[in-house]
């Protein structure tokens, strides 16, 4: 069995290099792919990290769920627990005013870790934006034949 290989790429103002880059990527997937030396399952992945360009709008089907993915688990959460206590206080098991403080609580508490996760990501935008990252095309490839052997 071939191992799976994903090329995790991180695009952050990238429009004027992405074109050349993401071509050799797909070429030296597509070579080692039918060299039999990945399967055919490999793939190449690009990352938004915030561009301020148009990279994202040249990469086609393109999805980028990491940080929404996150605050509807939050959400999902709270919502679960609200139904947990509605439940409880239809079928009576349960001491009066512990369903609405309960109720209360997870709803709060959806609130403030949403606000938490919005939060968080312009923080780590900001991280990204003062990093000031060049730009480069990759002009010459050393030592190919030896990477490619290993």
């Amino acid at each position: 069995m071939t191992p799976i290989l994903y090329f995790v790429i991180p695009c952050y103002n990238e429009e004027q290099v992405l074109p050349e880059t993401s071509g050799l990527f797909l070429a030296k997937l597509n070579a080692m792919i039918d060299s039999g030396k990945i399967s055919p399952d490999s793939r190449v992945m690009f990352v938004n990290d915030g561009s301020k360009d148009t990279t994202w709008d040249i990469i086609p089907n393109h999805a980028d769920y990491r940080l929404m993915s996150s605050r509807v688990f939050v959400a999902l959460l709270s919502f679960i627990g609200i139904i947990y206590a509605l439940i409880g206080a239809i079928s009576g098991n349960i001491v009066e005013g512990w369903t609405s403080t309960t109720c209360i609580i997870c709803f709060v508490s959806g609130i403030q870790m949403i606000s938490l996760g919005v939060i968080g990501e312009y923080v780590g935008k900001i991280y990204l934006e003062t990093k000031h990252r060049p730009r480069y095309i990759i002009d010459e490839r050393k030592n190919l034949k030896e990477i490619s052997e290993e």
